[in-house]
């Protein structure tokens, strides 16, 4: 599992580093869950990428509990953060004081870290799953 997380990570990497400045301020197609609030720019979703791995991170050092019956795949909860309004406003609030030109080193910073830590996992800390789901629609 750690080898496909680096290669789908990395992905995601070489994809934002080639933005140029407009590029980073180009909205994505996004529905946020408060419709009266904007769809989100590149710069916003590599936030939420960075915020999503680094849950990724705080899972693989505290794994949560399974419950009786539970598979992977299944819908992860995740208390703490709330549900996927407050993530979304998180991921907004992520961004606010970095610039398009340190993103990339932010997300090569957190890809990286969460890539040594599910290869130090024990077997079966790492797998598939689901945090939340994004609506995707045409502007």
């Amino acid at each position: 599992m750690a080898g496909i997380l680096e290669a789908e990570l990395g992905g995601v990497e070489d994809v934002f580093a080639g933005l140029t400045a407009a590029e980073w301020a180009t909205a994505t197609r996004l529905v946020p869950f408060d419709r009266a609030k904007p769809y989100w720019t590149l710069f916003e979703l590599a936030g939420h990428f960075a915020i999503s791995i680094g849950l990724t991170r705080m899972l693989i050092a505290e794994p949560p509990a399974r419950a009786a019956g539970a598979r992977r795949g299944q819908l992860l909860h995740l208390p703490a953060i709330g549900g996927p309004p407050e993530l979304c406003d998180y991921a907004c609030t992520m961004v606010e004081g970095k610039t398009p030109a340190q993103m990339p080193g932010v997300l090569h910073e957190t890809f990286a870290k969460t890539v040594r830590e599910a290869r130090a996992a024990p077997p079966g800390i790492v797998g598939p799953f689901q945090v939340s789901s994004l609506t995707c629609h045409a502007p």
